[in-house]
């Protein structure tokens, strides 16, 4: 599966590789705690901060099957131990999550995960990508477009320099292979964080707040090990009510009536107003009103009422929407069959509904047939059986058999 990250703007054609950095840092207290959290699933620091990360992703793709890269030195797989030089090996781990994880879940699951993926860290990128056959595409790196990665300690013993002070700074790249790159590192004042991500898909503040959020799923991992991944708010303060100020404001019901009801109420007050448009028709509120009023009247006529369940087979064009009006009207309730499904299925479904009535159309070959007795009663195409077009147009007066407006 390809990850898909919420972007700042559309993905280019091309793959392109512009890159910024930004930097951060978690503080001591959070860094021991979720290294006592590791401890208690028998898993390592780098294990909880992966699948802590696995869970972000989660949570901002929405996708339960998440490939993320991790980096790898490959000497020990090649019993060349004392080989000096840049040897890293991407490897891609298939992560699968879900919104009822738990949070000790994730940091158990990355364990094992991680010891298979450094047990076969000796087969390299280009040859997965050979033997996968994965779908190539011009404007991605293939298989990963995230990496991840926890740097060993920095910080050197007291003395171990005399008479020098030092510290390590990386330097930020302008060029990425990655859509997005975290890399960790063990510093004395804590965790320190930098990624680097593609400029020509993500801003700057999207990133900050990105991490932002991977510190507040680490701060619940810490207080509450059980919580479940999709439980947890992720969101500050300040962020939620940037959300809440984006909804309009609330408009108040008029009436607890029926759907059709509603729509009866805007039909007398605009009725010249446009209210269907489909191909080259075109239906006033006034029209759509009337035809749907005539269609219930022969609804009626047939019985049709509180209780009652009517199929629609219909196309999705104007006459669904006058039959589902209609159906409303008469009182019964609709069941939708998809016309594209296979006969037998929809002979299943109209006879699990057991249906009083079915609207259909000549053209559709698929309307089942095979669960009324007698099909010139119990079915009711529209395009052919014209004569309900002949019922008053008036609306109905409300009788014994129809449904109260807080009972469907």
């Amino acid at each position: 599966p390809m990850l898909e990250m919420p972007r700042d703007r559309p993905r280019p054609e091309g793959r392109t590789f512009g890159s910024r950095r930004v930097d951060g840092l978690h503080d001591a207290e959070l860094v021991d705690g979720v290294r006592k959290l590791a401890a208690g699933s028998g898993a390592s620091l780098y294990a909880a901060l992966f699948g802590a990360f696995a869970g972000l992703l989660h949570r901002l793709t929405e996708q339960e099957d998440l490939v993320i890269g991790i980096a790898a030195a490959g000497q020990l797989a090649s019993e060349m131990p004392r080989l000096v030089g840049h040897c890293v090996n991407l490897l891609p781990l298939r992560v699968s999550v879900n919104a009822s994880t738990a949070l000790h879940e994730l940091v158990s699951q990355s364990r094992g995960l991680l010891l298979d993926a450094f047990v076969h860290q000796n087969l390299t990128y280009g040859t997965l990508l050979k033997k996968l056959l994965v779908p190539r595409d011009p404007s991605r790196l293939p298989l990963v477009s995230v990496l991840f990665n926890v740097d060993a300690g920095t910080e050197r013993a007291a003395g171990a320099f005399p008479g020098l002070q030092t510290q390590l700074r990386s330097i930020p790249r302008a060029y990425e292979n990655f859509e997005l790159f975290l890399n960790l590192t063990p510093v004395a004042e804590g965790m320190q964080w930098e990624v680097q991500y593609n400029v020509d898909l993500f801003d700057d503040e999207t990133v900050r707040r990105w991490l932002g959020m991977y510190e507040r799923l680490l701060m619940a991992a810490v207080r509450e090990p059980s919580a479940a991944l999709g439980r947890v708010d992720l969101l500050t303060a300040a962020e939620e009510a940037r959300l809440l100020a984006l909804q309009p404001a609330p408009t108040p019901l008029l009436s607890s009536g029926l759907m059709h009801a509603g729509f009866e109420v805007t039909a007398a007050a605009q009725p010249d107003r446009m209210a269907l448009r489909h191909g080259v028709q075109r239906r006033t509120y006034r029209e759509l009103d009337e035809r749907s009023n005539r269609l219930a009247h022969a609804l009626r006529a047939r019985g049709m009422g509180r209780g009652e369940r009517v199929g629609l087979c219909l196309g999705r064009d104007a006459d669904m929407v006058v039959a589902v009006l209609a159906v409303l009207k008469c009182g019964a309730a609709y069941v939708p069959l998809d016309p594209d499904f296979p006969k037998a299925r929809l002979d299943h479904q109209a006879e699990d509904a057991r249906l009083g009535l079915l609207i259909t159309a000549s053209g559709i070959a698929n309307a089942p047939t095979g669960w009324c007795s007698d099909p010139d009663k119990q079915v009711l195409p529209l395009d052919a059986d014209a004569r309900w077009l002949e019922a008053p147009a008036s609306p109905l007066p409300p009788g014994p058999q129809d449904a109260k407006s807080g009972d469907m």
